[in-house]
């Protein structure tokens, strides 16, 4: 998808701007197509933990064991994550499992914030972390 591409060029061109140099990603596990929102189409999800950006740049795009993602589902989702996954069903849901400064939670370092599909519309709730492994 040329977004997808757009995307992944922008990572490289970053890397090479902060004085990494881009390794050879595992595209199998950067760039996955899995419905999100169970409307029978597959949506590209880019999971940067996996393109590497060796030398001056190694964290640039995770930090603290949270790494960026972005969902191309009209338009696209840019969050750091420690984790993600997608629960499929007759209640869809992307759960992220992300880091309580970005929560907004000062009690808990981590939250999962949930997004849900309805009427061809995306919206996010905050969770306790333990959500996470929980939600089925």
């Amino acid at each position: 998808h040329w977004r997808v591409k757009a995307n992944l060029d922008n990572a490289e061109k970053l890397c090479k701007e902060h004085g990494g140099t881009p390794g050879t990603p595992d595209y199998d596990k950067l760039v996955r197509l899995i419905d999100v929102n169970n409307d029978g189409h597959d949506d590209y999800v880019i999971d940067y933990r996996h393109f590497p950006c060796k030398g001056g740049a190694p964290n640039i795009f995770c930090g603290g064991g949270f790494c960026s993602i972005e969902n191309e589902w009209m338009g696209f989702l840019h969050a750091s994550v420690a984790a993600w996954r997608v629960v499929n069903g007759k209640k869809p849901m992307l759960l992220l499992l992300q880091e309580g400064e970005f929560c907004g939670w000062k009690t808990s370092p981590q939250c999962t914030v949930v997004y849900t599909f309805r009427n061809g519309s995306m919206y996010g709730k905050r969770r306790e972390a333990k959500y996470f492994e929980t939600a089925k």
